[in-house]
């Protein structure tokens, strides 16, 4: 019977009863052979008595408790998941098309939205250095927030791809091309063609939205009026040879003295 004390001749592992045990209890008297036996062969048991007491493994506890209680607040407040480096990608991807959208409204036409086919884009100065400083915020965002190294090789070809089309918007306005938007092929007027096809003309608000644009269509060309001679007035233009005789063309063939001749009703 176990009386709470080794017997004469009992082998370290023998366990007396643990309501007798005095607090702390001592490791010769709660220890199992296999870990006295394993400690020794290794020649740890010097320490063995403070490493496995009540007060040790308690004060280990205290230690740890914090940081458990840190650890699940913090999975609290993220909602229980983290954000993974391709979550931020394609929520920056859709922030910067959200943005697109609601500057260009050609582009909700082009997707079938239709959400701001009352207008045309405003492309004053003023407006290009406001989305500059967009696409600045979304570069920084995006070489901070998102590691490259942790997608996967489709996503790091989405990353190069969304990347690079950030950085055009940027050297677009840096090298000021915006200053000469027209070439020997066409223009900023060529954008008006069709119109009419970018919009279902299906409803009486429809076609309101479409007569709003083609009154706001003599804005929309002076604000490209006015780029033009900022770019003359600091020489920033094209070569007067690569524009051909016939290049009026282009603009002459929409005028018509009879308005229901044009391409617009």
């Amino acid at each position: 019977m176990c009386t709470g004390r080794r017997s004469a001749g009992s082998g370290p592992g023998t366990i007396g009863s643990l309501s007798n045990l005095p607090e702390p209890a001592r490791i010769s008297e709660v220890e199992s052979t296999d870990t006295r036996e394993f400690f020794g062969a290794t020649g740890h048991t010097e320490n063995l008595d403070k490493m496995f007491t009540p007060t040790t493994f308690y004060k280990a506890c205290i230690r740890i408790a914090p940081i458990l209680v840190l650890s699940l607040f913090g999975i609290f407040l993220n909602g229980g998941t983290t954000e993974t480096d391709k979550e931020k990608l394609h929520g920056l991807m859709d922030e910067a098309e959200q943005f697109q959208i609601k500057e260009n409204p050609f582009r909700s036409d082009d997707e079938g939205r239709y959400q701001e086919n009352d207008r045309l884009q405003s492309v004053a100065i003023e407006d290009l250095e406001r989305r500059v400083e967009f696409w600045k915020e979304i570069q920084d965002r995006l070489d901070t927030e998102v590691s490259r190294e942790n997608l996967d090789l489709r996503g790091q070809i989405t990353y190069d791809s969304f990347e690079r089309e950030v950085n055009d918007h940027i050297k677009q306005y840096e090298y000021q091309s915006y200053l000469i938007p027209i070439s020997h092929e066409g223009g900023f007027y060529n954008r008006m063609i069709g119109l009419e096809n970018r919009v279902p003309l299906d409803s009486l608000q429809n076609y309101e939205n479409y007569i709003a644009r083609l009154h706001a269509i003599p804005g929309f060309f002076d604000q490209y009026i006015e780029r033009m001679r900022k770019g003359i007035e600091i020489g920033y233009t094209l070569p007067r040879v690569i524009f051909v005789e016939e290049y009026d063309h282009y603009i002459t063939t929409h005028i018509e003295e009879d308005p229901t001749q044009t391409g617009f009703y």
